[in-house]
């Protein structure tokens, strides 16, 4: 698909043209980043070690959505949807019950974009998340916003890296080199005010990465 993109801006003298098709190679290449298949692997790992599961959120793209929620039936996790097709009487039903523990986990599409914050959550797990930083900090928020009994939520954020194999023309290097600059800088604002980050470098996995895709840690911290 990196390839794809790359090849479009040449694909036509038609400048409108151009955009167009490279912009929904874009759009496309994003969503294979979003929707990645290796992260239900992740999901399960995520799990197995909370549990047990309780006020647990999972953030999901809509492509998601009905995998995670098969996902936590089949581990045997009390889940309901929470997405924006709920009214808000419906909606406020829903967290109330989450916030008593009628239900374990609450799979969540859309929500935290549209201004809803779930206080109760003390576990976040995002399936689909964004290289936007206004949208991934507000996310985070409405997670962390305060609740009786909570001093600090849990939240696992799935990086996705590309794969390289072989050898790869520079264009499309740069191009891959892109993609992981946006995950990394969602990792960093994301660990550098975290309890059990701050205040500490990179771990070597995540240099390693940073090293394979010739990036320079400082301009992301």
């Amino acid at each position: 698909m990196t390839k794809k993109v790359a090849k479009s801006y040449y694909a036509s003298k038609d400048e409108n043209e151009k955009k167009e098709l490279f912009n929904l190679f874009l759009i496309q290449r994003a969503k294979i980043i979003v929707n990645a298949s290796q992260k239900y692997e992740v999901l399960n790992k995520i799990i197995d070690s909370i549990q047990p599961i309780q006020h647990c959120l999972v953030y999901c793209s809509p492509e998601q959505i009905d995998r995670v929620r098969e996902f936590l039936i089949q581990k045997n996790v009390v889940e309901h949807k929470f997405t924006a097709t709920e009214n808000n009487t419906d909606r406020q039903k829903l967290l109330n019950e989450f916030a008593r523990g009628r239900y374990q986990a609450l799979v969540a599409m859309k929500c935290l974009d549209e201004g809803v914050d779930v206080p109760s959550t003390k576990t976040a797990i995002l399936m689909a998340s964004t290289t936007n930083p206004r949208e991934f900090i507000q996310r985070r928020g409405r997670i962390l916003r305060p609740f009786p009994g909570k001093n600090f939520a849990n939240i696992y954020d799935i990086i996705v890296i590309p794969t390289l194999t072989g050898s790869i023309e520079s264009v499309y290097f740069e191009m891959e080199s892109k993609i992981v600059k946006g995950e990394l800088r969602r990792y960093f604002e994301f660990t550098k005010n975290s309890s059990n980050m701050k205040g500490e470098i990179a771990p070597e996995a995540v240099m390693n990465i940073a090293k394979k895709y010739s990036i320079n840690l400082g301009e992301l911290t």
